[in-house]
């Protein structure tokens, strides 16, 4: 029962990464006023991220098992 909730929480993870990363673009856009390049960067750095930590901790979860 624990496994499958280490499994549930994983989208959550990824989209709090993305999300986080896209915000902090948004509030350095704002502070430099730049257009949104920084969200952009954001954007992408957080899906990068939160990819490789998906991949990490399936890869993890599926060694224990």
């Amino acid at each position: 029962m624990y496994e499958i909730l280490q499994y549930i929480s994983l989208p959550l993870e990824f989209g709090c990464i993305i999300i986080l990363f896209t915000l902090s673009g948004y509030g350095l856009d704002k502070y430099v006023g730049t257009s949104p390049v920084f969200v952009l960067v954001g954007t992408f750095l957080g899906l990068a991220i939160g990819f490789y930590h998906l991949l990490k901790t399936v890869s993890k979860l599926d060694r224990k098992e």
